[in-house]
């Protein structure tokens, strides 16, 4: 009997011990297990803290600042706008302008006083669907919100259509090397009166067969004073006109003239006179005369503003460059 308990007793001490590996094993396995767990969850939370931005203090943003100064950008916008309520393009003290208006929504968007050029300063009451102004500032706001971010603080009849970065030297009146206008007329009895803002009513016949005749006069380089009127900005009457064309849409005649650029009132008075040859007033012929004379008194009369239209600005790089 005491062999046998003996047996039993040394068989008990290595169930016994190999129960303790085996729980010391499991036991180790556990931990270990834990410690990797922790970790992992270390790591992800450094790589959180790393994505996550920090705060930045008023010192640290000035010397980044001083050692990463704003670039200068020229930006360019295509507008176009309804002009019967403002007194033309160039701004003027006390009274409602579309450079006015701009400068101000831009002001307002960048938090700081903006200078803009326009290709055309059209007068009190004409419209523009291809109107160019470009402008400098020192600024991130990224491209694609300049448009919105504008046209949110803009009236209703002006809107900006584009805009786009170009290069520094670029000017939106200077560097461009045509412009056309359009002036639209109802040649009918019946003016709509949803039309009276946007195009002008001759209740007279016209025979465009003249008018065209009487326009390929105007065509190339000439000394335009028998259409420039009194107050104009620029020191030089010559201009060259590149092209004249008709448009002829039911009861509407639509009159397209392009040219390098363009003199005070000069697109309205070419018109006035083209009418007056249509209506068989004045001859054909007598447009060459008119234009030699260089007196705005021989030619016709002014045409009102609510028919007229920028069109369109194109820009080259080899073209002579003349002011508006």
């Amino acid at each position: 009997m005491g062999r046998k308990n003996n047996h039993f007793a040394i068989r008990n001490k290595k169930y016994r011990h190999i129960l303790r590996l085996v729980l010391c094993s499991a036991l180790l396995r556990d931990i270990s297990g834990q410690l990797l767990d922790a970790r992992k969850r270390r790591k992800t939370k450094d790589k959180a803290r790393e994505m996550k931005p920090r705060r930045v203090s008023s010192i640290e943003h000035r010397e980044v600042v001083l050692r990463y100064p704003l670039k200068v950008r020229n930006i360019k916008l295509i507008l176009e706008y309804d002009g019967t309520s403002y007194c033309g393009w160039q701004i003027q003290p006390e009274v409602p302008t579309v450079q006015g208006c701009l400068e101000k929504s831009l002001s307002c968007v960048f938090k700081q006083e903006i200078k803009t050029v326009a290709a055309g300063r059209t007068d009190a009451g004409v419209h523009a669907t291809g109107q160019v102004v470009s402008f400098t500032i020192e600024n991130r706001v990224s491209l694609s919100a300049i448009k919105p971010a504008v046209n949110s603080c803009l009236p209703e009849n002006i809107r900006v259509k584009k805009a786009k970065e170009v290069d520094l030297d670029f000017h939106a009146q200077r560097s461009a090397s045509s412009r056309v206008y359009r002036y639209i007329i109802c040649n009918d009895s019946f003016l709509p009166p949803f039309y009276s803002r946007f195009v002008q009513q001759v209740p007279f016949p016209l025979t465009m067969e003249k008018m065209k005749y009487a326009s390929d006069f105007l065509l190339g380089e000439h000394n335009f004073s028998s259409f420039e009127s009194q107050g104009s900005p620029t020191s030089s009457s010559w201009r060259r006109i590149d092209k004249i064309s008709f448009v002829c849409r039911r009861k509407f005649l639509i009159i397209y003239i392009k040219a390098n650029s363009f003199l005070y009132k000069m697109t309205r008075n070419i018109v006035g006179t083209l009418v007056e040859i249509g209506r068989g007033k004045i001859p054909c012929s007598q447009m060459k005369v008119i234009l030699e004379a260089r007196d705005r008194r021989i030619a016709g009369p002014t045409v009102p503003p609510q028919g007229l239209y920028l069109v369109r600005v194109s820009y080259g790089r080899n073209n002579r460059q003349l002011s508006v």
